[in-house]
């Protein structure tokens, strides 16, 4: 195969005779093997360890470049990633030289670059990711080899096929949360999950592609950021914050609103200052209320208010009492997962323990100052007494500006939620608090409210709702007809935990339900039970 890399196609990497087209349009997937190659990238067909061969650049960032390759050893197309931070190199033939004051900057960079590939080395099996297949350095920098899997992003076949329903975007999210909790357990952050790096594959599976050093996804670093503006978070954006796995909760489920809406968040900067979740009236009325409220959980801005885990979305998207109440909102949920082993260990190029020391230092100096005003009995009741005063008068010159709670008791939050962030008409911030059973209020609807109906409240403040998740007692509906993705849609839309028996059937076609296991239509039972239904996969053939 190596003797003849001259001849191979630079996109699908299959060899092809020139000769014989005349033009350089490779007849496999019709690409003109006569366009250039990036200047600042691997000439074309470059050859790296003796194995792999080099092709057309498919991706590049402030970190590396991707291009797509060929493994001579077994002759399958892979994805090779170089390491070539571009503000920081330079490329002569095919060795990367760091420039003039940047080689401890780049030698640092890479060391991170090499202990993330340690850590997704150590996940490779997880199915959610493309698969590391190798690591190896040459041409003074490192190369990581990836699966190739054909695919397109979610942001193409969104742009090609139009927003998805919820139970077409069901179906491709939420297999991937179990994975990508399990990412987060290993120590491992993406910060970068968007429609760009989510791809849907031939297999038709969504996997997560295009990991980078926390460096390229935080501002305010030595190199330039790569942030998606409506995924990435807010503490992305502001250094004083630290990055979690709540960080990537937050592009997880921005990217799952472009899948139903074909549209991101606004940037998180923006909804600081108006946290808002916009979503258009038709998306809302189609979507269960458990997954409106779930993706208004997992997009705050604040990190304290948002969802913490990945486990914990998932759980919000079913609906799942008896999921959410053993994963009790203890420290392993809302605490901000442990420092990732390939952190960046230099903030403004300055050591973490400069900063350490800093802090240490800070804190005995306010110490200090507070015991002095203590000891000599300083005038703090003064002093507060002024501020007080300032408030009150503030607020007295304020006090036009209130409105009053409208009596939403009884309604239907989805349709209130629409009302306050679409028409104008409402100006404060409507949000969940919790929810009840309730034999008297219909679920979707609203208990009560705090502030209650009729309260004065500045513009802008929050109002918060309790909603009503129906009578704790549901009766299991029939069946009959049902293929058994309907009918696990309505079932979990009720409260209920499925599990699925499979059995052969001569008179009933494949995938369509046979009966309850356990119980039968009418049965009545508390909310978050689990029923086990049988589904036909047809004739047994020997």
């Amino acid at each position: 195969m190596a003797s003849n890399k001259n001849a191979l196609c630079v996109n699908c990497m299959k060899p092809f005779d020139p000769t014989v087209t005349g033009d350089g349009v490779c007849p496999h997937c019709g690409f003109d093997n006569k366009v250039s190659q990036n200047p600042s990238a691997l000439a074309f067909r470059s050859y790296l360890r003796k194995r792999y061969i080099s092709g057309r650049v498919r991706a590049a960032n402030s970190e590396g470049i991707t291009y797509t390759a060929l493994d001579v050893s077994s002759g399958r197309r892979v994805d090779l990633r170089e390491f070539f931070p571009q503000e920081l190199v330079k490329r002569e033939g095919k060795k990367v030289i760091p420039k003039d004051g940047c080689e401890d900057l780049y030698n640092d960079l890479m060391v991170e670059y090499t202990q993330m590939a340690r850590a997704l080395a150590k996940i490779r099996s997880n199915h959610a990711l493309f698969m590391l297949i190798d690591v190896f350095k040459d041409n003074n920098t490192v190369y990581l080899v990836y699966e190739h899997h054909s695919s397109e992003t979610l942001h193409s076949y969104i742009s090609k096929n139009g927003p998805l329903t919820w139970n077409e975007a069901k179906e491709l999210f939420m297999p991937m949360m179990s994975s990508l909790s399990a990412m987060h357990s290993a120590g491992v952050m993406h910060l970068g999950i968007s429609p760009d790096t989510l791809r849907i594959c031939s297999d038709g599976k969504m996997r997560l592609s295009d990991f980078c050093i926390p460096a390229v996804r935080q501002a305010d670093e030595e190199i330039k950021p790569d942030l998606i503006p409506g995924c990435a978070a807010y503490e992305q954006y502001v250094r004083i914050f630290d990055c979690a796995e709540t960080t990537d909760v937050y592009g997880f489920a921005a990217s799952m609103v472009y899948a139903l809406t074909g549209r991101l968040p606004a940037d998180a900067v923006s909804r600081s200052k108006d946290p808002k979740l916009l979503l258009p009236k038709n998306v809302l009325r189609a979507l269960p209320g458990n997954v409106v409220r779930a993706l208004a959980g997992a997009l705050q801005v604040r990190q304290e208010n948002r969802t913490g885990s990945f486990e914990r979305f998932k759980a919000e998207l079913i609906d799942s009492t008896r999921q959410l109440s053993e994963m009790s909102e203890t420290s392993a949920i809302r605490e901000l997962p442990r420092t990732n082993q390939y952190t960046p260990q230099r903030r403004r190029g300055l050591p973490t323990k400069f900063w350490l020391v800093f802090s240490f230092v800070f804190s005995l100096v306010v110490m200090g100052v507070a015991s002095y005003f203590l000891v000599n009995n300083y005038d703090i009741n003064g002093k507060i007494n002024g501020y007080v005063k300032k408030i009150e008068e503030q607020t007295a010159v304020s006090s036009v500006e209130t409105i009053s709670v409208p009596n939403m008791i009884g309604g239907v939050y989805a349709d209130w939620l629409i009302d306050v962030n679409n028409t104008g008409t409402y100006d404060f911030n409507l949000s969940v608090s919790g929810e009840e059973f309730s034999d008297e209020v219909g679920e979707g609807r609203i208990i009560s409210t705090d502030p209650a109906p009729g309260s004065r409240i500045t513009r802008g403040e929050s109002v918060t709702a309790v909603i009503s998740k129906g009578s704790v007692i549901r009766s299991l509906p029939s069946l009959k007809g049902y293929k058994f993705s309907d009918a696990l849609n309505k079932l979990e839309s009720m409260g209920f935990i499925v599990e699925k028996v499979e059995e052969y059937s001569d008179t009933v076609a494949s995938g369509m339900v046979l009966y309850y296991t356990d119980y039968e239509s009418g049965t009545e039972l508390e909310y978050g039970s689990s029923v086990r239904v049988s589904v036909s996969i047809g004739k047994y053939v020997e």
